[in-house]
């Protein structure tokens, strides 16, 4: 069925264009008509009861207006950057002062490319065909002698005495837009398909899951999930999800702030389920979800101890940057070890990569197929580990990433070697931050290790010839975050990232480009607001004081920590510091274990 489009061209020049172009159109069904802002309102009303109307395009103020007024979808023509950098082109030899006035789209893009042109245009902004006569009398009184902008721009100003230029719409423009409608018009036609399949796999599921709102409101669940709790699917529905213990996993879900999965246990009449939960958007609002593992068993775990199933999108080498010989280096040994599962040991210090690093092995190895689980032990554990131990027997030919493997006690430890010879081809990966990590463990333990493969990780300061590329990757990524158009960093600037020494690698270096990109008001990183950020680098924000009120034994032990995090969790370096030797080090890290 073909797909009725009405084309409302704000112009004669462009109901030219769209009348020609619509003739090629052969699956649009396009009428073209010229009106502007109100007119357009009129036409659109007295259309819509003649004749079937599925899309409309127009431009500018005259489709924001109508997207107002009218429940029809509306495709606006953006004004694109050739259309502006043709209008430029024409005026830039002028010596007449020229003001843009127009709405913000058109301000705002001619603006941003005049910057990067090097050309010094003023504006004004309007929001309503109202304001223009007034922004047209103000711009002739400040000496501007050409008033570039839309049809109603250009209209009053030459109705002012003053010449008016109109930015108009290219060729690529409208077919961008009838692009667009057909984009859209596939899109409604497959919904409700795609519904319905989708609700038939989630009806169907074995898995539990559940949906519900920001106000804790549920907005779907399926069979599997009201079994669980022992109600039906209507009598959850549309409820909040206040009852105990969702309401735990509500609260904690609400205040989460980072994208990584959000997984724990829950018990429901006496059975525990580990689950995976998450937020997502959908047509601007927030929306939570949680899915429970249908095989349920009594495990619990440890408050020290987190388990993440899939916590990163899958990565490859390819993602990585490479341009340095340490990088480059690096991803040639573990491409060597793709085709077996061998254990492998990441070293390397906090924020070089080493999940990221140990997800494309994953990635690109045998294991592919399979979910990627990392364990992480952040505390000291001597709690029998047994029964989640006994639940990743569950996972064979997946990859499990070990973090903190030092942290575990002797026993633990011995049952996670003894799950590897069970769980055959499961792909092992050990993660430390330095090598003292290893060589304080048993001599079994550490034999084990070494014998399998091991990777270092660059530092960054390392891999320097790779920080430029970081650098426009990061800034790209938080364009997209915040909207900002950063274009680059300036080359006194970047000298500046350059000498700096990043200790927390590039964890830290992200977490600066993030900043400048979000504090930007420029489209080039300048030398002085980067210089301005690496200062508070320097100057430590969360670092907390030493609490003098302790006993000494509990302050020394504060001590040690706060050298060994300073110094990247390295034995040596940190024994060096504090002017004791490793081994009086070890006893007094380890003290609250015995």
């Amino acid at each position: 069925m073909s797909v009725h489009v009405l084309f409302i061209a704000p112009y004669r020049g462009l109901k030219e264009l769209g009348t020609q172009l619509a003739s090629e159109q052969t699956d649009l069904d396009i009428v073209v008509k010229e009106a502007d802002l109100t007119e357009a309102i009129a036409l659109v009303s007295q259309a819509a009861t003649t004749e079937r109307i599925d899309f409309i395009i127009s431009r500018g103020g005259t489709a924001r207006l109508l997207k107002q007024y009218t429940s029809i979808p509306v495709v606006e023509i953006q004004v694109s950057g050739y259309d502006i950098i043709r209008s430029l082109t024409l005026i830039k030899p002028y010596n007449r002062k020229v003001q843009v006035i127009g709405f913000p789209n058109v301000c705002e893009g001619v603006v941003s490319i005049a910057d990067l042109l090097n050309m010094d245009i003023a504006y004004t902004i309007v929001h309503n065909e109202s304001d223009v006569k007034e922004a047209v009398k103000n711009a002739t009184a400040n000496g501007s002698q050409i008033i570039l902008g839309d049809t109603v721009t250009t209209r009053v100003a030459q109705e002012s005495g003053v010449q008016g230029m109109l930015i108009t719409s290219g060729r690529e423009a409208v077919v961008s837009a009838f692009d667009q409608v057909r984009d859209m018009a596939r899109m409604v036609k497959n919904q409700q398909q795609r519904d319905s399949v989708y609700q038939s796999y989630l009806l169907q599921e074995q898995d539990a899951i559940v949906i519900f709102e920001d106000d804790g409101e549920v907005y779907y669940c399926n069979s599997a999930f009201a079994n669980i709790n022992g109600k039906s699917i209507d009598d959850i529905t549309r409820q909040l999800f206040i009852e105990s213990p969702w309401k735990d996993i509500y609260d904690a879900m609400f205040t989460y702030q980072t994208k990584q999965a959000f997984p724990k246990w829950i018990t429901i009449k006496n059975k525990t389920y580990p689950l995976q939960s998450g937020k997502f958007h959908s047509q601007g609002k927030m929306y939570m979800y949680v899915k429970l593992n249908a095989h349920s068993s009594d495990r619990s775990i440890e408050s020290g101890v987190r388990l993440y199933r899939n916590p990163l999108f899958p990565v490859s080498f390819a993602q990585i940057v490479a341009n340095s010989k340490a990088t480059e280096k690096l991803i040639a040994k573990a491409n060597k070890l793709l085709l077996e599962t061998a254990p492998i040991t990441i070293i390397g210090e906090e924020g070089t990569g080493k999940q990221f690093f140990a997800n494309a092995i994953h990635t690109e190895g045998l294991n592919r197929e399979k979910d990627f689980l990392q364990l992480h032990i952040k505390d000291k554990i001597t709690t029998d580990l047994t029964p989640l131990l006994e639940s990743l027997e569950e996972d064979r030919n997946g990859t499990i990433y070990i973090r903190g493997f030092e942290n575990l006690d002797t026993a633990n430890r011995e049952r996670i070697l003894q799950l590897k010879k069970i769980a055959m081809g499961t792909r092992f990966i050990f993660s430390f931050t330095s090598e003292d990590q290893i060589e304080e463990l048993p001599d079994a333990h550490k034999t084990f290790l070494i014998e399998g493969s091991i990777l270092h990780m660059p530092r960054l300061q390392e891999r320097s010839e790779d920080l430029d590329e970081l650098i426009r990757i990061f800034i790209g990524n938080y364009n997209s975050s915040y909207g900002k158009q950063v274009v680059g960093i300036k080359p006194a600037a970047l000298e500046l990232l350059h000498n700096y020494s990043f200790p927390e690698n590039i964890e830290q270096l992200k977490k600066i480009v993030k900043k400048l990109v979000k504090h930007a008001t420029d489209n080039y990183l300048s030398e002085d607001v980067v210089a301005e950020v690496l200062n508070e680098q320097n100057t430590p924000e969360h670092s907390a004081p030493i609490d003098l009120s302790k006993t000494l034994e509990d302050i020394t032990t504060d001590i040690v920590h706060l050298v060994m995090k300073e110094e990247n969790m390295n034995q040596s370096k940190a024994a060096q510091r504090l002017g004791i030797n490793r081994t009086t080090l070890w006893r007094k890290l380890n003290k609250d274990i015995k």
